[in-house]
């Protein structure tokens, strides 16, 4: 005798999709063909008009939107037809059910019920990943998860335009276990390649929406922690070679080391990302069209343990990019981090450089060592408006060593535009340039509408509104040239006698005009 859970959703339209199982009645197949009899031994005629004997080729139930049915069939095979009469779906002697040329037919699915429930707590992975290729056969279409935990051990491969529409999550704290959070969940166990993995030019269009994702292999520390490590995971979602539109929304990924990559995307948006990320929570690189970032709150949802905090503030990256052509930041909060913003030189055969045309909106840094990070040469910008706290990760009220607005690396030059810019808690400088010719950077131009500068809560006895830590140019008349719009307003310590000098140190020059009374 064969069983099977035939599950009505599978044949309903695609509005059935979202709606629960109903509740599973048992039926037995006997050789009267026109009887379906029920376990209690009561014939019901109602549940079917007519179910033929499996030896033959075509077999029936018409009324097959009574729900789902356990039939038990003693035959070598058992069909199933639509209403009209075309065959969606068999179940061969060994009792395995095939509906994929059914499948090839819809433009929504959802994979829970094509791996049914005997296999639940296995890798849900291969089903979605059967439900992706599905839809793609159907030229693209929807991958629709229910409100549950989806275990993630392999890769999903996405190479169509394909909607992978979750049913939202719960935002989840540290003070309860991911595992048990409501909503749409990937537990990721895959640490080898990413588990969602959307590539080449034929995946352009694809959304990912409303779905949680957390990595279980990562542990949090105890409170009293001295030191903590992230386990490395490659990132949750990567966009590769799409070289065109992909949109992730409202995304919540809970602990996680990377987030998400886009390398040769074009168009990325990515439009609400919440989370705590341990690298990065987005990367851009070779990207030669304009993408979109927007509302991302990198915040300490998996653990404010101590050791973590500091982990973050030595390591995280929140926002990483390379090479990119005029891309488009907004509401980007982070907390905390190292950098807040990393612009680095994108080396990738596809295209190598550095990020220019970039637009920022409104960026907020909290715990935040250096809000924006200047790693490659020839970056450019403009910043409507910034704010950090240079706090320092682990220890309320005292701010980071080195804490800044800004600091350009040995190897980096910038021309920045900013508008206003508020820096709180900062430790001697807002605008740090290490730049060397010697490592390739460059001397760094920075114009600046409103400045107010915070060194209340420095123990620094020198504090500058520019530090220059290295020789930009081997022309002694270059220098990095910070203009400001008006005079800086300025906090100092009330218990630390402070000097401040405007311009620092090795070739680094502030300017400003003088208020004249009109």
């Amino acid at each position: 005798m064969k069983n099977l859970a035939f599950l009505s959703a599978c044949l309903l339209p695609v509005a059935a999709h979202a709606q629960q199982p109903v509740p599973t009645s048992n039926y037995t197949q006997t050789n009267a063909p026109t009887d379906i009899v029920p376990f209690g031994g009561t014939t019901d005629h109602a549940a079917t008009s007519t179910i033929t004997d499996g030896t033959t080729a075509r077999q029936g139930r018409p009324s097959a939107s009574v729900g789902a049915k356990k039939i038990t069939q003693s035959s070598t095979s058992l069909s199933f037809l639509n209403r009209t009469g075309t065959q969606i779906g068999i179940m061969d002697a060994a009792g395995n059910f095939d509906i994929s040329g059914y499948l090839s037919t819809l433009y929504e699915v959802v994979p829970d019920y094509l791996k049914g429930t005997r296999k639940n707590g296995a890798d849900d992975a291969p089903w979605i990943q059967k439900a992706v290729t599905a839809v793609c056969a159907a030229g693209g279409g929807t991958v629709r998860f229910l409100p549950r935990h989806y275990v993630i051990s392999s890769q999903i491969s996405i190479g169509c335009p394909v909607l992978l529409q979750g049913a939202g999550w719960l935002e989840n704290y540290s003070s309860q276990n991911p595992m048990v959070a409501s909503g749409t969940w990937f537990d990721i166990d895959e640490t080898t390649a990413s588990p969602v993995y959307v590539h080449d030019i034929q995946s352009r269009g694809t959304q990912i929406k409303d779905i949680a994702f957390w990595q279980p292999g990562q542990t949090a520390p105890a409170s009293d922690a001295m030191s903590w490590k992230p386990v490395t995971y490659p990132p949750v979602v990567y966009l590769y070679d799409v070289e065109g539109y992909t949109r992730l929304e409202n995304l919540f990924m809970d602990g996680v080391y990377e987030g998400v990559s886009a390398v040769n995307g074009g168009r990325t948006i990515v439009e609400g990302l919440y989370g705590q990320f341990f690298d990065y929570a987005v990367n851009i690189d070779a990207d030669m069209d304009v993408s979109r970032i927007n509302n991302i709150h990198a915040w300490p949802y998996w653990s404010s343990a101590s050791s973590v905090m500091d982990y973050q503030g030595a390591n995280t990256k929140t926002i990483e990019i390379g090479r990119a052509d005029s891309p488009f930041l907004d509401n980007i909060f982070t907390i905390p981090s190292n950098s807040g913003i990393y612009f680095y030189r994108g080396t990738n055969r596809i295209a190598s450089g550095v990020a220019t045309g970039v637009q920022i909106g409104k960026l907020s840094c909290d715990s935040t060592v250096k809000c924006i990070e200047v790693a490659g040469p020839g970056i450019v910008y403009t910043v409507n408006s910034l704010r950090t706290f240079g706090q320092d990760a682990a220890i309320n009220g005292i701010p980071a060593a080195n804490a800044s607005v800004m600091t350009v690396d040995a190897g980096g030059s910038v021309s920045a535009y900013m508008g206003q810019v508020e820096g709180r808690m900062l430790d001697n400088a807002p605008f740090v340039f290490n730049a060397t010719y010697r490592q390739r950077g460059g001397c760094s131009n920075v114009r600046i509408a409103s400045l107010m500068e915070d060194f209340s809560k420095s123990t620094q006895r020198n504090v500058y509104t520019a530090l220059g830590n290295g020789a930009c140019s081997s022309v002694s008349t270059s220098y990095n040239e910070i203009l400001l719009g008006t005079p800086p307003s300025i906090l100092t310590s009330t218990t630390v006698a402070q000097k401040l000098t405007n311009s620092g140190r090795i070739q680094t020059e502030v300017f400003w005009p003088v208020p004249t009374k009109q």
